[in-house]
């Protein structure tokens, strides 16, 4: 499954009942940008879908897997068309360059709320994450 650019993101039942991803909205856009999918590892929880394919896990409530970005930028995002653009192949999960460049204030600004709920409070002391970390999200953020 390649997906490239924004697309919702749904959260499985698993994931209410999760310390983490149970703060998430139930529906979300997140910025993809992989050619590829995952099954999911023994023992690990899915806790987000895509169409049907696995997009996140977790594992025993420590670890977390997510095949999609809460880090992006406007700025990331020019650099993976002007460095990636040619991986831009038309398709149902693809969206062009002009789609990707235009008009993604606010769903960056959703991306940045969204990090800030994964990386705050205990879960964020509990793996090693700073108040650093989010400012500087909240700085790049603000630039978009």
């Amino acid at each position: 499954l390649c997906a490239f650019g924004t697309s919702p993101k749904s959260s499985t039942d698993a994931a209410s009942k999760s310390s983490v991803f149970g703060r998430l909205p139930e529906r979300f856009t997140v910025f993809h940008w992989h050619g590829d999918t995952f099954d999911l590892p023994p023992g690990a929880t899915g806790i987000a879908e895509q169409m049907l394919h696995e997009s996140g896990v977790e594992y025993d409530g420590r670890v977390i897997g997510l095949q999609f970005h809460l880090d992006t930028t406007l700025e990331s995002i020019r650099r993976l068309v002007a460095h990636c653009g040619d991986e831009l192949v038309p398709g149902e999960c693809v969206q062009s360059e002009r789609e990707l460049l235009v008009g993604h204030r606010e769903r960056l600004a959703d991306l940045c709320r969204y990090s800030e709920i994964l990386l705050d409070g205990d879960r964020g002391r509990i793996w090693g994450l700073s108040k650093g970390l989010l400012a500087l999200l909240r700085r790049n953020y603000s630039g978009t």
